[in-house]
């Protein structure tokens, strides 16, 4: 096997574009960098460099205010945006191990959501629920909670049956209500990081992307259009608190 490394046109990509991310004086602020490569080549991890980068960057040089929204990935398809959304958690959770390890990336977690409408995700804490109460009831019920498995180490998140102990707990059930409606997903497995204090860092509820903008939102042009329609979306660009 091989061991994990970057290749030249990722590198390539990440080098010409970085520079625009320290200075915002930058002529390249007025141009549109685009990927041209072939498909299953690398595109998605060269874009996913610079993001982390800019994430981390962020949190270093601006503190507390380096948090929220940093990134914004917009798609043309709702099914490829769901698939991405499964890839960019796994980035979700190498973030989450970076700040944890190391202590200087403050206390907001690193988190990855997706805004893409109704078809695809949930619009409100109340639908979520619902459809986690059915999920509980029938683990092979359909769903658009979409992480069915730790991004991290693999574990199923939902058993293939509910099975339950005698006080009545899901068993190897990992998606679950917290207070103040919101859902969070923790790892089965008692030996991965995500299984514990930290939670694999996903959202797909708007209300919670509004109230709790994610650092990476991935999502699908309508539903950006409607941002202008939609007070709370400003909190997405950095209107928090007023």
């Amino acid at each position: 096997a091989f061991a994990p490394a970057w290749r030249p046109f990722q590198l390539g990509f990440f080098l010409t574009v970085v520079a625009g991310l320290e200075d915002p004086e930058n002529s390249d602020h007025s141009i549109v960098d685009l990927i041209w490569f072939s498909t299953g080549g690398g595109k998605t991890e060269a874009y996913l460099l610079l993001s982390s980068y800019e994430l981390i960057r962020r949190r270093m040089k601006f503190k507390d205010r380096g948090g929220g929204t940093g990134v914004i990935t917009r798609y043309t398809l709702r099914f490829l945006t769901a698939d991405q959304f499964a890839r960019t958690a796994s980035l979700g959770c190498a973030l989450e191990k970076v700040r944890h390890c190391h202590g200087f990336l403050g206390a907001e977690p690193f988190r990855v959501g997706i805004f893409a409408g109704s078809a695809v995700s949930y619009n409100t804490y109340s639908t979520a629920q619902t459809a986690l109460r059915a999920l509980e009831e029938s683990p092979s019920e359909p769903h658009k909670f979409h992480v069915s498995e730790c991004p991290n180490c693999g574990t199923s998140l939902l058993p293939a049956e509910a099975t339950r102990d005698e006080n009545n707990n899901l068993q190897g059930f990992g998606i679950r209500t917290i207070a103040g409606g919101k859902i969070e997903y923790v790892c089965q497995n008692s030996k991965c990081l995500f299984s514990g204090e930290l939670k694999i860092p996903v959202t797909v509820i708007d209300d919670e992307i509004y109230e709790d903008p994610p650092s990476i939102l991935l999502g699908v042009i309508d539903k950006f259009a409607m941002v202008p329609l939609n007070e709370l979306a400003g909190n997405i660009f950095g209107r928090r608190e007023g």
